[in-house]
């Protein structure tokens, strides 16, 4: 009797020690597919925050532009106007309205301040209007930063690994051919002949 409870706890822990040994061979393919999805984070986060950045600072352009122009505040508060009216009469809930009103004001405001943004690669991705750079960074158009950010996406997805953002921003300078470099004003070479 002693010889079959001892059989039968020997076939359990042979089994456990199956399953054990199949879960362990699953946690590489778990690993790698959270690898990929945290550097697609990190792509995105950055593609956010780039975006966000740039809502920001038209927004706070189209308010500068309000005050320097009456005419443009009458505007805005059309936008917001009209969008608390057709939001009240498409949903009937006066929340819902005020925050379509808002969400026209604030649209307002950023395409007011509207701009062509560039991004410095150089350490803390500054972005500012393009009329704006100064001399002593690396500039490159919003758009192409964008694109190339999208790029890495792609690579990200195929496995590759960036690290930090700062090396995906190193990763970027190392010559990604849809980066669209912008030279300041004084740095422009004409040619004479």
């Amino acid at each position: 009797m002693e010889n079959s409870d001892f059989n039968k706890t020997v076939g359990a822990l042979g089994r456990e020690v199956v399953l054990i040994e199949s879960r362990a061979h699953e946690l590489p393919a778990r690993f790698q597919t959270l690898r990929t999805k945290t550097e697609l984070l990190k792509i995105d986060i950055l593609k956010r925050g780039l975006e966000n950045r740039t809502k920001s600072l038209a927004r706070q352009a189209g308010f500068k532009s309000i005050t320097r122009d009456g005419k443009k505040l009458g505007v805005s508060l059309a936008a917001a106007a009209a969008g608390i009216v057709l939001g009240g009469v498409l949903t009937r809930d006066g929340l819902s309205a005020l925050t379509a009103g808002m969400s026209g004001f604030d649209g307002a405001l950023q395409e007011l301040g509207k701009s062509k943004w560039v991004v410095s690669l150089d350490g803390d991705l500054l972005v500012i209007p393009r009329n704006q750079i100064a001399p002593g960074r690396t500039w490159v158009t919003l758009e192409s930063l964008l694109l190339a950010l999208g790029e890495l996406g792609v690579k990200a997805r195929a496995g590759e690994q960036f690290g930090t953002i700062g090396a995906i921003v190193a990763k970027l300078k190392q010559g990604y051919s849809r980066l669209e470099y912008v030279l300041p004003v004084t740095q422009w070479v004409t040619r004479r002949e």
